[in-house]
């Protein structure tokens, strides 16, 4: 009975812990939005502006307030309980003169739309609401599309109109510092020039130590055969400094490389020489 009470305990606190995990997933990712142009948008400025309000906000012949707040709803930021038709959404409407009607718009999470580069030249993007009070006459339940675009000519984040583009489904179009899209990272810097040669001819270590060889060879055949020519009356190949050691070197180098070889395989230098046969009869 002990170990199968701990497994359900130890499954309960897995369940806790999973759901703990999806919400902290949920409310991170609720407030970062990347569109299909590849534009990032951080909405913590806008959670941060709790609930926005619009007044005198005239929809078709009468006037309304209403109420906005991004990645939560507008319980969480802070309306009264006195909107008790609107504390569990993200975008709601009241009559202008009271709040005995509270009409829920849409509730929390959104679906995410890019909006048209012509429309949002400096940014912005597109929340489209769901499950609000209902069901209307056309038998759906009221629905909201909340255009926010980046806008710097406002001080504050500012819903600018309202229409209900059919019976029951609303377009917000708001204006706001917070809805312009994050700056992009810098681009990745440029390869490195090739190293300059700063004036030289580029010659590396090596090729000097060659060229060194060359010339120092040359000036010795040219000033050996002047030698040669003068002194010793020398001619044809004894013009050619050292000549005798030059010719021997080709055999010098076989040598060296026999007595290497005879060396390396455990070979005398010299050949052995057979002692003759015995003729003392003891052996």
């Amino acid at each position: 009975k002990i170990l199968i009470m701990r497994a359900h305990i130890f499954k309960a606190f897995l369940l806790i812990l999973l759901a703990s995990l999806s919400v902290i997933v949920d409310s991170g990712d609720s407030c970062y939005y990347k569109d299909d142009n590849g534009n990032t948008y951080d909405l913590t400025g806008l959670k941060n502006d709790k609930v926005i309000t619009g007044t005198s906000i005239t929809t078709g012949n009468s006037k309304y307030t209403y109420y906005l707040a991004y990645c939560q709803t507008l319980g969480q930021a802070g309306l009264g309980s006195t909107y008790s038709g609107c504390t569990g959404a993200a975008v709601c409407q009241t009559p202008f003169t009271g709040t005995s009607s509270n009409t829920s718009m849409g509730s929390p999470p959104p679906d995410y739309i890019t909006l048209d580069k012509n429309s949002a030249p400096l940014g912005g993007f597109s929340q489209f609401y769901q499950n609000g009070k209902g069901p209307c006459s056309s038998g759906i339940y009221r629905q909201t599309y909340v255009n926010t675009y980046c806008d710097h000519t406002v001080n504050q984040t500012t819903i600018i109109n309202v229409t209900e583009t059919s019976s029951c489904i609303y377009l917000m179009n708001v204006a706001s510092p917070q809805a312009c899209p994050m700056p992009l990272p810098p681009p990745p810097p440029p390869p490195s020039p090739p190293p300059t040669n700063n004036g030289s001819s580029g010659i590396e270590g090596g090729w000097w130590f060659i060229i060194a060889v060359l010339i120092i060879a040359v000036l010795y055949l040219i000033i050996g055969a002047a030698v040669q020519f003068k002194v010793k009356g020398a001619r044809g190949l004894e013009l050619i400094p050292n000549y005798e050691f030059w010719k021997d070197l080709p055999w010098l180098i076989r040598d060296g490389y026999l007595f290497t070889l005879r060396m390396l395989s455990c070979q005398t230098l010299y050949n052995t020489v057979e002692a003759p046969p015995s003729t003392d009869p003891t052996f």
